[in-house]
This record gives structure tokens, C-alpha cells and sequence, in this order.
């Protein structure tokens, strides 16, 4: 059971989350605080594995607040929530092992939880390592915006941008794909000259009508399709994993 305590000092925003908890499996909500100093003597008598910090509360920073639970052995887990998006990259700057974009939901936080691999008491709760935290930083009108690497299902190269794919929509990136495939490469698979894919949301390949064979992903009604030149590779791949 994963221990969460909650720092927020919206009441609404407490009744949401403490819904979104119960909605999850393994995970309870041991507390809430509306400031950081009263929850200092909170989690140090509840111990919880996870911390969520309201970005806008005041009379303290997330830095700050990074820094002493650093402190400690086996440091909680900090994670960062706002109304923005916009937001995301300076809590990442700040230290944060996440992000949830406000009002508070039981699938980004189930996301989150999935997500947070670096050594702290979450690890410990659920035995182990779980690999590594990468993010992909995107330009758009709105500014910058963080998604997770886990929640990429592939990359493909469109002429002159490259796309990233998450199960709800399709980001333009401005890194070229080949640094993309070497940045990841143990986590990506290349399945055409302009493709690559996320070994863990594969599902399998589906061989169609015209011969060729589209790679199945999790949440996708489409993954790309497999080059002749790619093929024995992907099935050896695949059937390794």
C-alpha cells in the first residue's frame, strides 16, 4: 500500500484528490495539510511514500521543500500540482518527481504512481527497481510542456518534424529521430526508416491484407507500420521480450 499525504490549500481540490485515491488500488491517502510547516510534524509521524504539493501555496517553495525531505534516508517522493501545464517545467527545474495537472483525477495519478522510479519509499512500498524517469520537453504557442517518456507509444519522422505519439494526441517535436533513438534506444524499438516504438505499450504485430505488418500498441487504434528491412529484427525483438 502506497502512503500519500496531500499539501493543498484548497478544500475543493483535498475533496477531489481524496476521491481520485479511492478510485486506485494500493494507494491511501494518509493526510492533507493546507501549508508546508504544518505538514512538516504530519508526515514525520505518518511516513508517507509519496508528497503532493499544491505549485501555488505560499510561504514556501518547492526547492525548499526538495531540499529537507532530501534530508532523509529514504526521502518521500515529491510530486507538483497546478491548474497549468505551463507549470511543469519549473517544478521539474524545482526538483519534483512529477506533475498533475489540477482538477485532480484517478488516471493521471494512477499514471504518476506507475511513473515515479527513482530510490525513495515508493520503490521500497512496491519492491524494487522499476527503471528510469524520462521526459520529453515540447515548444508549442503556449509554451513549454513536459509528457513522460512512458506515456509515449512511438516516434515518427513527417517530412521535416518528427511527431510523438501519446494515447491522446500527437506532439511535434523539434529533435531529429535518430538522437531520439539514442537517447532511448534500450526503451524505443525501430520499425521503419521513420518510426520508432515503445517496447513497453507493444502489443503485438497484425499482419494485413497488403502483406505488410502494422505494429499493435496499447490505447492506439493504429501503431506504424513494419519495413521489410525491419521485420526479422522486430520479431526477433519481440519474441525475446
Amino acid at each position: 500500500m502506497i502512503r500519500v499525504f496531500l499539501v493543498d490549500d484548497d478544500a475543493d481540490s483535498i475533496e477531489k484528490f481524496g476521491q481520485a485515491c479511492e478510485e486506485i488500488d494500493g494507494i491511501e491517502l494518509v493526510g492533507s495539510s493546507s501549508n508546508w510547516v504544518s505538514s512538516i510534524d504530519a508526515c514525520e509521524r505518518l511516513i508517507p511514500e509519496l508528497i503532493v504539493v499544491n505549485w501555488r501555496l505560499p510561504g514556501q517553495t518547492v526547492a525548499n521543500m526538495v531540499d529537507f525531505i532530501n534530508n532523509e534516508d529514504v526521502p518521500p517522493a515529491l510530486c507538483v500540482a497546478s491548474l497549468h501545464q505551463s507549470d511543469a517545467w519549473d517544478a521539474f527545474r524545482a526538483g519534483a518527481r512529477g506533475f498533475l495537472v489540477k482538477p485532480y483525477r484517478s488516471a493521471p495519478l494512477q499514471s504518476l504512481l506507475e511513473s515515479l522510479l527513482r530510490p525513495n519509499r515508493i520503490r521500497e512500498a512496491v519492491g524494487g527497481d522499476q527503471g528510469r524517469r524520462e521526459f520529453i520537453t515540447i515548444k508549442s504557442r503556449r509554451g513549454l510542456s513536459v509528457v513522460p517518456i512512458e506515456e509515449i507509444r512511438y516516434f515518427y519522422a513527417d517530412q521535416k518534424y518528427v511527431m510523438a505519439v501519446t494515447s491522446e494526441c500527437e506532439r511535434v517535436l523539434d529533435e531529429p529521430l535518430r538522437k531520439l533513438e539514442n537517447r532511448y534506444g534500450d526503451l524505443m524499438l525501430r520499425v521503419h526508416r521513420n518510426a520508432i516504438v515503445s517496447l513497453r505499450h507493444v502489443c503485438g504485430l497484425k499482419r494485413l491484407s497488403s502483406g505488410q505488418y502494422r505494429v499493435e500498441l496499447s490505447d492506439l487504434d493504429e501503431g506504424p507500420i513494419v519495413s521489410r528491412r525491419h521485420l526479422a529484427q522486430v520479431r526477433a525483438r519481440l519474441a525475446s521480450m
